[in-house]
């Protein structure tokens, strides 16, 4: 009898361009119902306003995109269920992932088509690997359920009946191999990519029309020279170096009549129009790309992606469930001696999930239920778009080229590259190396909270969070150190890694004794390296304000533990980090 195994199992994520909106483009076989929507629909947004709402009724499955539906246009379309109706409004069962013009097509559709996997132009997005990792606490919903207890004679001390309560959706992905820096950015801010050393030649031409974040498509002014599997780099410079908002993609079709470069993936940022595209020389596996990670103060959420297969390889017994909405409240970065450097994803909370259960069963009257609360038709498993675009890393397969069949399957081209070893990196503080560092923990709180407001949900069984919010941020660092022997009455300078103890007495105030010049604190740079220009860096910056330190020690006890060498553990309050990540991956998510 065919089962279900873990290690059958895969998860993927990819970023959203707003809270909630899941990023598939799709298509779909098309019922009876359709209009147009008579304004603008932002990403994000769970309410579109239509021309008329004839033909449409509540549970409807819709198509919201700017054409007819075909699989060349499903770069630009999305499907989701109408979950009410108020007049001219349809209330939908998630945020929309991408930005509609008023007069995009809204159309009634009823099945995926079984030739999903041979549309043109179209790229799956949920698909990217946040490294190596062998378990997952999946954000399973978790429901409350009040019991309430009437005054009555016949009462035995039970509860009379029990009611809904809110559900939360809280799940982590924990001790991740990193092979790279894609799942990073995600509890800090954006990420900006340019080629390290820049090489350009065939298309180069500007936006004609402002992007926004989360675009498949964009229009450029001239399409002359360009071709789907050429790489692109859009940015606010028309010298890579000065860009300050700048990604690379992939064109996977060109539309020459109407100037649109159809790209790989989503924009994670918003372009103006005249910002710059050109084209770049990429050679896998030799042209490296330099990926910066800052600080926003708005965090982007994530889609997680769960494919079950059974021992069978049965693809009608697939189980999918996708979650989306979700915000990293909290992560770690972390590395021991003789170990890897691992990066956790602690605490992720998302807003709900869909998932491919069509239809249950009532014990009770004996009979089949349909329309299980979540079900969603683009995850119906009997369609190639399930299994062909579910799971699949975004990792080039056949040697350079991402924009072929061949990296679109199941299972395509696990990545091979190596992992960042702790034995590999240098570590920085108080202005000079610190050799002996036995571990070290960089831990991120972003505090994020659910909140449950009031909104028209014709499902109600669908109790999730309304939005989630990031709270006040907090960076702390733990790292056990093995000080070097010190001539205590001796002169100090930087290359004399300042005696650890001294500088948690100093507490960051470096004036002379008596004398007070305000916290001032130090910095800290964290680097692992697979070769001289392929790395990690986390750079805490140094601060010269007083009162205003980047870094202080607030703990650095020395303990006889029976430790030899003699070593402490020392822990640091953190203001603010920024990261740099040099690497061969063109595309960050």
């Amino acid at each position: 009898m065919a089962t279900y195994r873990s290690d059958r199992s895969q998860v993927t994520f990819a970023a959203e361009a707003a809270q909630g909106g899941y990023p598939e483009p799709i298509y779909g076989i098309t019922g009876t119902g359709s209009a147009i929507l008579s304004s603008a629909a932002a990403a994000g947004s769970k309410k579109i306003t239509v021309s008329s709402t004839s033909g449409l009724i509540q549970g409807d499955f819709i198509l919201i995109g700017t054409q007819t539906p075909t699989a060349a246009n499903a770069a630009t379309q999305e499907i989701r269920r109408i979950d009410f109706i108020s007049g001219s409004d349809l209330y939908v069962d998630r945020p929309t992932a991408f930005y509609h013009a008023a007069s995009a097509e809204v159309v009634e559709v009823t099945a995926l088509p079984s030739d999903y996997a041979s549309a043109s132009g179209v790229f799956p997005a949920v698909t990217w690997l946040p490294g190596v990792y062998d378990t997952v606490t999946l954000p399973e919903p978790t429901s409350a359920v009040e019991p309430t207890y009437f005054l009555g004679t016949n009462s035995n001390r039970n509860f009379t009946h029990a009611y809904r309560g809110s559900q939360s959706y809280d799940g982590s992905l924990s001790a991740i191999t990193l092979l790279n820096g894609w799942p990073l950015r995600f509890p800090i801010g954006k990420v900006t990519t340019i080629q390290s050393s820049a090489v350009e030649s065939g298309l180069s031409t500007t936006i004609a029309t402002a992007s926004n974040k989360g675009d498949t498509v964009i229009e450029v002014s001239a399409t002359t020279s360009a071709a789907a599997g050429d790489l692109v780099y859009i940015g606010n410079s028309a010298t890579q170096s000065s860009a300050t908002n700048a990604e690379i993609r992939q064109i996977v079709k060109v539309d020459a009549v109407n100037s649109l470069l159809y790209l790989n993936y989503p924009l994670n940022l918003a372009h103006a129009s005249s910002e710059t595209v050109k084209e770049i020389t990429h050679t896998q596996g030799t042209t490296l790309y330099t990926h910066t990670i800052s600080e926003t103060s708005d965090l982007d959420t994530i889609s997680l992606s769960a494919l079950f297969k059974d021992s069978s390889d049965t693809d009608g017994n697939a189980l999918i469930r996708r979650y989306y909405g979700g915000m990293v409240s909290s992560a770690s970065l972390t590395a021991e001696e003789g170990g890897l450097v691992q990066f956790s994803w602690d605490s992720i909370p998302f807003m709900g999930m869909v998932h491919n259960i069509k239809n249950a069963w009532d014990s009770t009257s004996n009979s089949q239920i349909t329309g299980i609360p979540g079900y969603h038709l683009t995850s119906d498993p009997g369609t190639n778009a399930s299994l062909d675009y579910v799971g699949v890393p975004l990792v080039d397969a056949d040697g350079g080229d991402y924009a072929t069949a061949a990296d679109s399957t199941e299972n395509a081209g696990f990545p091979t590259t190596e992992p960042y070893y702790f034995s590999q990196g240098i570590i920085t503080m108080f202005g000079a190396t610190i050799a002996r560092v036995r571990d070290f923990s960089l831990s991120i709180d972003n505090a994020v909270e659910p909140r449950y407001y009031i909104e028209q949900r014709g499902d109600t069984r669908r109790r999730g969070p309304s939005e989630l919010h990031e709270q006040r941020r907090t960076y702390t660092m733990a790292a056990t150190l093995v000080p070097d022997s010190i001539d205590v009455d001796g002169t100090y300078s930087a290359d004399s890694a300042n005696a650890i103890f001294a500088e948690y007495l100093l507490q960051g105030d470096y004036g002379s004794f008596g004398s007070n010049q305000g916290i001032k604190g130090f910095g800290i740079e964290l680097q692992f390296s697979r070769s001289v220009n392929d790395y990690i860096k986390l750079t805490v910056a140094g601060s010269t304000s007083q009162g205003s330190p980047n870094a202080v020690l607030t703990a650095a006890p020395v303990q006889i533990d029976g430790n030899n060498p003699l070593q402490l553990s020392a822990e640091i309050l953190i203001k603010s980090i920024s990261m740099e990540v040099k690497d061969y991956q063109p595309f960050y998510p």
